[in-house]
């Protein structure tokens, strides 16, 4: 029984520290997709909204700058209420949106740094092999 009992603390004290985690990485996902989107997106009345440019832009920004920890996007209707998603399409880009916000956020860029890395090895093997020629 005592043994049981700090296996439940145990558990306990996992489960809390997982929580904190995750709330952390929440509010610091938050604070990042507000800065990605801040810096990407134009301001309504942009003259650059203009053109197909402007508008690309802004929907780079909404995707590359939707928080992965809110679940899916809300869909908008014409007369501007939200709702979640409902038919298989929205729901596919309901939860698409913030998949495309972490892939860009997170994933791309731990690649370019691996490549970034893979390629210096690459130039590092090469010198290495052109001085051993000589």
């Amino acid at each position: 029984m005592r043994q049981s009992r700090a296996v439940e603390n145990m558990r306990v004290a996992l489960m809390d520290l997982l929580g904190k985690g995750g709330e952390r990485f929440r509010q610091f996902d938050d604070a990042y997709a507000q800065a990605v989107r801040d810096k990407l997106m134009l301001e309504s009345g942009d003259p650059r909204l203009n053109n197909p440019v402007g508008v690309a832009r802004n929907m780079a920004g909404a995707f590359a700058g939707a928080p992965i920890t809110h679940g899916p996007a809300l869909m908008v209707r014409a007369d501007g209420t939200e709702y979640l998603p409902e038919t298989l399409v929205e729901k596919i880009a309901g939860y698409g949106t913030p998949a495309v916000g972490g892939v860009s956020r997170y994933v791309l860029p731990a690649a370019g740094v691996s490549l970034a890395g893979k390629g210096l090895v690459d130039i590092v093997s090469m010198l290495n092999d052109d001085q051993e020629v000589r």
